[in-house]
């Protein structure tokens, strides 16, 4: 039966890693509940080992060269209170005093702060996974698509 919970964990995992949504693990676990029902610590360390590979993937991902700022979705741009300036950076008499460069020297910077950042950011979510009590666990899997967001 051991091997059949292991095959089972891992086959959850996956799944927990493949799709976004917490929806398809919890009726993964629904409909094979009643075949192998897993206890509380088996859904926990389940969860926690999917929680931990799909952070050092996503953390690998946007620390790499370009994570932030080659990525259209997630690339961080100047703040709304500048697109009068963005707008116009084009501008002939803007274009003259380096004010193009300018920006998108300030856009390169700040996504490669965040590429820096997220590799010190690695521990914190380690710790906070490490940490996760059977309750968060559980808020997670019955939660919405952001639970995992607001319990770590």
């Amino acid at each position: 039966m051991d091997k059949v919970r292991s095959k089972f964990i891992l086959i959850s995992i996956f799944f927990l890693i493949s799709f976004s949504s917490c929806d398809v693990a919890e009726n993964l676990v629904n409909i094979l509940d009643d075949e192998m029902p897993l206890t509380e610590q088996e859904v926990v360390k389940g969860l926690k080992e999917a929680l931990r590979v799909s952070t050092d993937t996503a953390v690998n991902v946007v620390s790499a060269l370009n994570g932030y700022y080659g990525d259209e979705i997630i690339k961080i741009l100047l703040p709304p209170e500048a697109d009068v300036i963005v707008r116009n950076m084009n501008h002939p008499l803007l274009k003259a005093i380096g004010i193009t460069d300018m920006i998108n020297d300030v856009i390169l910077r700040m996504n490669r702060a965040a590429e820096n950042a997220a590799k010190q950011a690695t521990p914190i979510f380690t710790n906070a996974v490490r940490n996760m009590t059977i309750q968060d666990a559980f808020s997670i899997l019955n939660g919405s698509d952001t639970s995992a967001n607001k319990n770590i």
